[in-house]
């Protein structure tokens, strides 16, 4: 039972170390740097320019609250012009500027950049491969050391018996010396 709760919860941390998305938010005219961990490299999975989702977010301002509550750039164009700067990078700054985006449909209207990325490692397979030996190894080993507990516990059992019988080779060679004059 033990074997396949571990083998769940490796399977569980596997697919969970695939590469999830992650989000990040600016105000209007903010700027930000996105980082990846080590080798990995961003991939833009979406990015938004607007005010459609995040009415009184703390982007809110006095103007922007009389501005158009459905204002929003082109999802497309916002997620190839972000996507040019950061894709198959380890890390890229970002600026939510109207300036960036191109003409802005609604410029009495503060607007807020959403964009979800993932960090896609170039090595996850074999990361998953070690891991995965690793797992395999230590339940291995906990199993033998049950095993062994169990028979040295239980000597009449065919385990304990086979321990004792074929157990010798674990013992000193001043217990085999001593043994050898007794006679056991």
């Amino acid at each position: 039972m033990l074997f396949f709760c571990l083998i769940f919860l490796f399977m569980m941390g596997f697919c969970s170390s695939k590469s999830r998305a992650y989000e990040m938010v600016l105000c209007q005219e903010s700027k930000t740097a996105i980082v990846c961990a080590g080798d990995d490299k961003l991939t833009i999975v979406e990015a938004s320019f607007s005010r459609m989702n995040y009415m009184g977010s703390a982007c809110e301002s006095p103007r922007s609250s009389t501005g158009n509550t459905q204002c929003a750039y082109d999802n497309k164009l916002v997620k190839e012009k972000v996507s040019e700067s950061c894709n198959d990078k380890s890390k890229c700054f970002i600026h939510a500027a109207q300036t960036f985006f191109g003409s802005d449909p609604c410029p009495e209207s503060d607007k807020t950049l959403n964009i979800y990325y993932k960090c896609n490692g170039s090595n996850t397979g074999t990361k998953a491969l070690v891991g995965f030996i690793i797992t395999l190894v230590l339940i291995v080993v906990m199993v033998f050391v049950a095993w062994v507990f169990y028979a040295y516990r239980n000597p009449t059992t065919p385990s304990g018996l086979w321990l004792i019988k074929y157990g010798r080779f674990w013992k000193s060679r001043a217990y085999k010396e001593d043994t050898a004059e007794s006679g056991i």
